[in-house]
């Protein structure tokens, strides 16, 4: 219940969550573009909404949460070669499942590195 109030209260916070996930994409690409214009890939998590998005050459994974309702993925990054799957729980544990989404980027691009 905690959770579900935290969503609702105060009253604006359910807009600013939608917010939030309408902008994200967006945003995430025109981070890119200032601030690592060369770059192929930028991987995020956290937010719930996962997924994978192209843009101009670039590609955008949110690998999403573990939490009720969301859908979490993996990513496998291999020598240029990215590949997006999604989690699966299997009893108690959990695994690499279908993979959603293959692309290549260039290894000379490097990452953004915390």
């Amino acid at each position: 219940m905690g959770y579900l109030w935290s969503t609702l209260w105060p009253p604006e916070r359910l807009f600013q969550i939608a917010r939030v996930w309408h902008e994200m994409v967006g945003d995430s690409f025109d981070f890119l573009e200032r601030f690592r214009p060369g770059a192929g890939l930028m991987l995020t998590g956290h937010f719930h909404r996962s997924g994978v998005w192209s843009h101009g050459g670039r590609h955008l994974v949110n690998t999403g949460a573990f939490m009720r309702g969301a859908v979490p993925l993996a990513v496998d990054v291999d020598q240029g070669w990215v590949r997006v799957r999604r989690i699966e729980r299997k009893s108690d544990a959990f695994h690499p499942g279908k993979s959603i989404a293959t692309f290549r980027i260039s290894p000379s691009a490097g990452f953004l590195r915390p």
